[in-house]
């Protein structure tokens, strides 16, 4: 009950961090379909563990996609901001 306390009062700071190599792992680990050679059903259980498993992965690459889409627009945005900064502290000084 502690961890899910954590979890809350830390926020973002308990998920593991955004980067293409995750992004490229979690999409690696997707599972394959595979070709069976019987047509007996895994059973109920089965197909719901499975289903909930892959909607976890499938949540994960969305979140770890908009994460890092998030961070390419922040870098974008603070780099023109830094070159405009740059851009009127010449022409400022130029001025003078």
């Amino acid at each position: 009950m502690t961890d899910k306390k954590a979890s809350k009062s830390f926020g973002h700071a308990s998920t593991p961090i955004a980067t293409q190599a995750r992004l490229d792992a979690l999409k690696a680990a997707r599972p394959k379909p595979t070709v069976e050679r019987h047509l007996t059903p895994g059973g109920d259980l089965e197909i719901r563990s499975k289903q909930a498993v892959n909607r976890s992965l499938e949540r994960d690459i969305s979140q770890t996609a908009l994460r890092l889409e998030n961070a390419r627009h922040r870098l974008n945005e603070g780099r023109a901001k830094t070159w405009s900064k740059g851009k009127a502290k010449a022409r400022f000084e130029r001025s003078r």
